[in-house]
C-alpha cells in the first residue's frame, strides 16, 4: 500500500494542473492493482499499466491531495512495515463508503447545476412575459394619471371674452385660476377695487427720498373715504382695508412707499407676514363657497387597484419562482401605480362652473392684452376699464393695459371725473411706480421674515454639544470631489 498526502492543505497560492505518477516494481498483474484518491472532486485517478498509477487534478485551492495505491505485498519482499492481519477488506469497505459519499456530493452538484440551468431557462423564457408586464404597468400608470387629472372641457371656446365673467373679487378670481393660491398682486388688486367701490381713496402724492441728494417720487396715499361701507364688503376685503389703514396706517392714512420703510423692522415684517397669511385664509373661505372645485372621485379606481395588485403579485412570483430580475421592476411599478392612485385622491379638480369660469377669465386676459387692436365699437368705456384694471392687476397684465389706454382714449376721456382711482393719465404712470414699490415691499417682508427666523433659531455650538447649524465650512471631505466616508 502506498498512502500519502502528496499536497497538504492550507496552500495560500492555488495549484493548477497537478499530475502525480507512482511507479511500483515489476511483477504484478494489472488486475491485482487498486487505486484511490482523496481531495478535490474534480480529480481523476487511473491505473496506467501493471507498474504505474497516475493522478491528475485541474486545480487545488487550499485542499489536500491524498493518494492510495494498493498492490500485492510480494512486490516489496524486503519491507519491514508488514502487518500480520489482512486489512484489505477494511480498506476497501472504507474506500467504498468514501466513494459513495463523494458520488452523492457529485450528484448533488449535478442537481444544483441542472436546477440552475432550469432556472436560467425559466428566466429566459419569462423575459417576454415580464417585459410585456412592465410595458403594461407603465401604460397603466400613464393612463391612470391622464384619466384622473384630466379636467372637463369647457363649453366656452372663444378667443376673447369682453366682459367680466362674474363680479366676484379679483382675489377670488386669482384663487380660481391658480387652483387654490393667493398671490402678492391680489393685495394691490384688492386695494384698487376698494378704491373703485369708494371705500378708500387713492390720492397721488409726491414724497422725498434721500438724505443728501433729495429726490421726489410719485406714489399713492390711502385714506378712508366711506368707512361705513365696511360691512358691505367680503371678509377678505374688509380685513385688508382695516389691516392697511387701521393697523399699519394708524387709522388715518398710509403712503404706499412707506410700507417698504416700515418693513425694514423685523417685528413689523413678521406681523405683516402673519396678517398676509390671514388675508389668504379669508380669500380661501370666500372662494371655496363659489363651487369652483370638487374632490377627485377617482371613478373606476378599483380597476387600477386590481392591476396594481396583479403587477405586484406577478413581480413577486417572477422573483421567487423564475429568478427574473425584470420582475423586480414589475413589482416596483405595481407599487408606483398603487401609491400614485393614493396621491391622486388628494388632487382637486374643477367643477363645470370652475372650468367655464377659468376659460372665460383666460379669454378675458387675452382681451386685455389685445384690446387696442380692436375696433372702437368693441371697446368698453373708460369707467368700465377702471373696473377691468382691477382684475388686470391680479392677472399680471396691468402694465400692458396701462400702455394701451392712451392709444384708445383721448386726454379728455382720461380726465373723466367719474373715475375713482385713475385720476387722469398722470396717475397711470404712477401705477407703474406703485406696483414696483409694492413689489419691493413684499421682497422686504420676505427678507425680514427670514432674518427674524434666523435670529430666533438656536445658537450654534462650538463645543460640539449640539445646537444650530453654523455657516461656512469646517473643511470636511465629500461634496463635488466625491470624498469618502470615515
Amino acid at each position: 500500500i502506498f498512502n500519502r498526502r502528496i499536497v497538504d492543505s492550507g496552500w495560500d497560492i492555488p495549484l493548477n494542473n497537478i499530475t502525480i505518477t507512482i511507479t511500483i516494481p515489476e511483477g504484478a498483474n494489472k488486475e491485482d492493482l487498486k487505486v484511490y484518491a482523496h481531495g478535490p472532486l474534480t480529480g481523476e485517478s487511473a491505473i496506467v499499466d501493471n507498474r504505474t498509477f497516475r493522478f491528475t487534478v485541474p486545480s487545488v485551492g487550499g485542499e489536500f491531495v491524498e493518494t492510495l495505491a494498493i498492490f500485492p505485498p510480494e512486490l516489496l519482499p524486503d519491507s519491514s512495515n508488514v502487518f500480520a492481519q489482512d486489512e484489505l477488506p477494511t480498506i476497501l469497505a472504507r474506500e467504498q463508503q468514501l466513494a459513495d459519499e463523494a458520488n452523492e456530493r457529485r450528484e448533488e452538484a449535478q442537481r444544483e447545476i441542472e436546477e440552475q440551468r432550469k432556472r436560467e431557462e425559466r428566466e429566459r423564457t419569462s423575459r417576454p412575459f415580464f417585459g410585456a408586464g412592465i410595458a403594461a404597468a407603465l401604460g397603466s400608470i400613464f393612463f391612470m394619471f391622464r384619466k384622473f387629472t384630466k379636467e372637463l372641457e369647457p363649453e366656452f371656446m372663444g378667443d376673447y371674452y369682453r366682459e367680466l365673467p362674474e363680479d366676484y373679487s379679483p382675489a377670488v378670481m386669482s384663487y380660481l385660476l391658480s387652483k387654490g393660491r393667493t398671490k402678492d398682486d391680489d393685495i394691490m388688486a384688492t386695494i384698487l377695487d376698494l378704491a373703485r367701490k369708494k371705500v378708500i381713496k387713492l390720492t397721488p402724492v409726491r414724497t422725498e427720498s434721500g438724505r443728501i441728494f433729495k429726490k421726489e417720487e410719485d406714489t399713492f396715499e390711502l385714506t378712508w373715504l366711506n368707512k361705513e361701507k365696511l360691512d358691505t364688503l367680503l371678509p377678505h376685503e374688509k380685513f385688508l382695508a382695516t389691516w392697511f389703514l387701521d393697523e399699519i396706517g394708524g387709522g388715518t392714512s398710509l403712503v404706499i412707499d412707506d410700507l417698504e420703510t416700515i418693513m425694514k423692522k423685523q417685528k413689523a415684517a413678521l406681523q405683516f407676514k402673519k396678517d398676509y397669511d390671514y388675508f389668504k385664509v379669508k380669500v380661501k373661505d370666500t372662494a371655496e363657497k363659489q363651487g369652483f372645485f370638487t374632490a377627485n372621485t377617482l371613478q373606476g379606481a378599483k380597476t387600477f387597484v386590481l392591476l396594481a395588485v396583479l403587477f405586484i403579485l406577478a413581480g413577486i412570483i417572477g422573483i421567487f419562482f423564475f429568478g427574473s430580475f425584470i420582475a423586480i421592476g414589475l413589482a416596483v411599478l405595481g407599487g408606483v401605480l398603487l401609491m400614485g392612485l393614493l396621491s391622486l385622491n388628494f388632487i382637486r379638480k374643477y367643477t363645470r362652473r370652475g372650468v367655464e369660469h377659468k376659460a372665460m377669465w383666460e379669454a378675458f386676459r387675452k382681451f386685455l392684452q389685445d384690446f387696442s387692436n380692436m375696433r372702437e365699437a368693441e371697446i368698453p368705456s373708460l369707467v368700465i376699464w377702471e373696473h377691468y384694471l382691477v382684475y388686470a392687476t391680479s392677472l399680471g397684465v396691468a402694465d400692458e393695459v396701462i400702455d394701451q389706454l392712451p392709444k384708445v382714449f383721448n386726454e379728455a376721456e382720461l380726465s373723466n371725473p367719474d373715475l375713482t382711482y385713475m385720476g387722469g393719465y398722470r396717475s397711470f404712470n404712477n401705477f407703474y411706480i406703485m406696483n414696483h414699490s409694492f413689489g419691493n415691499t413684499m421682497s422686504r417682508v420676505s427678507s425680514a421674515v427670514s432674518s427674524a427666523q434666523i435670529a430666533n433659531s438656536s445658537k450654534s455650538s462650538g463645543g460640539g454639544f449640539g445646537g444650530g447649524f453654523s455657516g461656512g465650512s469646517s473643511g470636511g471631505g465629500g461634496g463635488g470631489g466625491g470624498g469618502g466616508a470615515f
